[in-house]
């Protein structure tokens, strides 16, 4: 595979270091690997360890850099023949945006940290195919900020150390060594400059104790003069201020202690160092296998922890510092043996090559192919979940088969669903994309009924009649076929459903009335099948980040708890009668867990119910974090019909409720609960 890595510059810090392992990881698996950045220490290292490395600044916002910057990466892409692009920062994935769209290349991003949001970033913010995330709270984050971000292609794959390089050692000087390491620049130095104020009452209590402090950056002078003050105070050097540290691993081999966060930590982890994790995010304190699965949600950034003070530094170092030399190598190994297991440069590599792999460019506009027509686009997660199923079906039989998706935003929901997508608001696109396609296919939902409305409907007629008239072939996938009423309505829908090639419907209810439809007006049907509806089978889970979400959500390990799924139209007899239901489910001690599956809709009235029944509220979900969820539920309370469907999809008891005759068939068709308002 050939792959294009981009960041912002090559010289020492987390990020940088994070690209210099996963390039040198994939070039010794055998990959074709370049690195484009702005240069630094690191670049060059590069050629040295089988990667190429190429100039491109990719570090300055200045319009005419930028520009420069976009031309020259543009011309890379188009000879390179690059089947990856990776982009690491904001500025290189904006850049390489348009040029893998047009080019066909698969592109990705990783997000290293929190970034900064407002309207202007969030509209120039391009995330490509894939997002990796390397800790669970920036999954968190980037699901609830960004807005382009792909639906289901978001994963986590943490910082990888190469534990082969940073090993421990038998120390051999007797100074008792305290190390931090990290830019010093004025956002990531608060520690430093901490340690330099404790340090004298370090030395009241081990005598021969020594502060060493490495990294370079706009602080650097200060802490150095403030070390120095605190050494000509003590008579003695106290506390060493090195600087850029070259070598690393010496550097931490000989600590007894180290103090910091992210990489720096893990490296020293590596290195058999026990630690204090604390940063200018936060003060987490002593590191050990009790809590570290915290400390790793933040990717040891210690985010939304304590504010790091002065009194719980020294605290925490002293707690270490009483141990005997014994008991600090034996945590300084069980910590190794924790990142040998979770953080191996070889594993993190071999994660993201999966990734890779399972990433496929929006296809490009062509005649044939597959035009899905649905619901799309709304952000209600039932049909988002039908429009991934229909165009994982669509491939099903030919992998590189053309597909487009009319969608409420068109072209905005590319990224989102990783499909080309077509504004199903705009009638002559429409039309535009029927001619190019070989089949119009409805994938899922009930998109053929009135109870709603007259003008759903006949939007759904047209789209099918006018597709039949062109000759176009037409199909419906496990759909329901909800009530029509009116002769001229029943007898345009007839006629549409008996020139369809094929029709797949959801449930035995639907069948009855697509024979009665075709009966009725003398029509008949060569194909109709009785079929489940899309979403079941589909979702995904992933094990780590639903453990994670059960302990954000305060889910304690065997609780019982229901996932409780409203919708905001329903009227207030349906409200009264669910609101009764886990009233009694929380009297027996069954935590409720609310989503809402259609925000625009359902938001408000679940913030409610759950304020009102003491529950507890999970925002920003995707369909994997949903089914994750509901898969350790103990049961599911669903005014929603694709709640339920992904309830029997994990093989949880549920409840149905509502009027809709839809949740009704589904709860008998597949062994649940139904409780109809009166």
């Amino acid at each position: 595979m050939k792959i294009l890595l981009l960041t912002a510059s090559m010289d020492i810090g987390g990020a940088e270091t994070h690209v210099f392992e996963l390039a040198c990881a994939l070039a010794k698996k055998g990959d074709v690997v370049t690195v484009a950045s702005s240069g630094g220490r690191l670049a060059r290292e590069l050629p040295r360890r089988g990667c190429a490395h190429i100039a491109l600044p990719l570090d300055n916002r200045s319009f005419l850099s930028l520009v420069k910057a976009r031309s020259r990466l543009g011309k890379l892409l188009k000879k390179g023949n690059f089947d990856i692009v990776h982009a690491h920062s904001r500025i290189a994935a904006f850049l390489a945006y348009g040029a893998c769209r047009r080019s066909g290349i698969r592109m990705v991003t990783t997000i290293h940290a929190h970034y900064r949001k407002n309207s202007l970033l969030d509209s120039l913010s391009r995330w490509g195919s894939g997002v990796i995330a390397v800790s669970y709270d920036l999954y968190r984050h980037v699901r609830k900020n960004g807005k382009r971000v792909p639906i289901e292609n978001v994963c986590i794959i943490p910082n990888g150390i190469d534990t082969k390089r940073f090993l421990p050692m038998v120390k051999k000087e007797k100074t008792l060594v305290i190390a931090f390491l990290s830019r010093l620049d004025a956002d990531c130095s608060k520690v430093a400059f901490a340690l330099c104020r404790i340090a004298e009452k370090l030395a009241v209590k081990y005598d021969g104790v020594q502060i060493r402090i490495g990294g370079g950056g706009s602080e650097y002078g200060a802490v150095k003069k403030l070390a120095y003050q605190v050494n000509t105070r003590v008579g003695r050097e106290l506390i060493r201020a090195l600087g850029e540290v070259d070598d690393t691993v010496g550097f931490f081999q000989t600590a007894d202690v180290f103090v910091g966060v992210s990489r720096a930590a893990l490296e020293a982890m590596s290195c058999a160092v026990p630690l204090v994790l604390a940063g200018d995010e936060g003060f987490f304190g002593v590191l050990d296998l009790e809590n570290i699965s915290v400390a790793e949600s933040t990717n040891f950034c210690c985010r939304g922890s304590s504010s790091l003070t002065d009194d719980a530094l020294l605290s925490s170092l002293l707690e270490l510092l009483k141990m005997t030399c014994d008991e600090r190598i034996k945590l300084g190994n069980e910590l190794r043996k924790y990142v040998e297991r979770t953080h191996s440069v070889d594993a993190m590599a071999e994660r993201t090559k999966r990734f890779y792999c399972g990433i496929r460019s929006v296809n490009k506009r062509s005649d044939g192919g597959v035009l899905l027509c649905g619901y799309y686009g709304y952000e209600n997660m039932g049909d988002d979940l039908l429009l991934l199923s229909s165009a994982r079906k669509a491939r099903q039989k030919n992998s590189d088969i053309t597909v487009c998706v009319l969608t409420d935003k068109g072209r905005c929901d590319n990224d989102r669903f990783c499909e080309r997508c077509a504004p199903r608001k705009n009638i002559f696109c429409v039309v535009f994309e029927m001619t190019k396609a070989d089949t119009v296919v409805f994938g899922g939902g009930t998109l053929l009924q009135n109870a709603t409305s007259n003008r759903s409907l006949l939007y759904y007629l047209f789209i099918l009649r006018c597709a039949q008239i062109m000759g176009i072939r037409t199909e419906l996938w496990g759909n329901g076929i909800g009530e029509i009423k009116g002769n001229l309505y029943r007898r345009v829908t007839a006629k549409a459903l008996a020139c369809c090639a094929y029709v797949g419907v959801r449930d035995k209810l639907s069948l009855v009335r697509v024979a009665r439809l075709l009966q009725e007006y003398g029509h008949t049907l060569g194909s109709i099948e009785y079929t489940r509806d899309l979403a079941l089978g589909y979702s995904r889970e992933n094990s780590y980040i639903g453990k994670m979400l059960l302990s954000e959500l305060g889910i304690l390990p065997n609780q019982r708890f229901a996932v409780v799924i409203v919708r905001g139209k329903e009227d207030g007899s349906v409200r009264n009668v669910m609101i009764s239901f886990l009233d009694g489910l929380k009297k027996s001690g069954i935590k409720l867990v609310f989503v809402a599956m259609f925000p625009d809709e359902d938001m408000e009235l679940c913030r409610q119910i759950s304020e009102q029944l003491s529950g507890t509220f999970a925002e920003n979900l995707s369909p994997g974090d949903l089914f994750g969820l509901i898969k350790n539920a103990y049961v599911v309370c669903s005014m929603r019909y694709h709640g339920l469907v992904l309830a029997a999809d994990a093989a949880v008891p549920f409840v149905g409720f509502g009027k809709e005759e839809k949740i009704a068939e589904f709860c008998k068709e597949n062994g649940g609960k139904f409780i109809q308002a009166q």
